[in-house]
């Protein structure tokens, strides 16, 4: 089975605004079109916004400068 890497950008709680990021590697899938599987560990208490292939640095979000302010 083949393997990718992928980047999940997450909410932690549902309260919460703060978009996070999160890389996970060698993740099965079957084909190109195929999903990965996110393991059931990762996706516990979490609202996954989206899920990028590759390694994603997350430089900014909505919301970020309200909260610096």
């Amino acid at each position: 089975m083949k393997t990718k890497t992928v980047t999940v950008l997450y909410y932690a709680e549902p309260t919460n605004i703060e978009i996070k990021a999160e890389t996970l590697k060698n993740l099965p899938y079957e084909d190109q079109n195929s999903r990965v599987k996110l393991p059931d560990n990762f996706k516990a208490n979490k609202l996954i916004i989206a899920v990028l292939e590759g390694e994603v640095r997350l430089l900014n979000y909505l919301c970020e400068r309200a909260e610096k302010d």
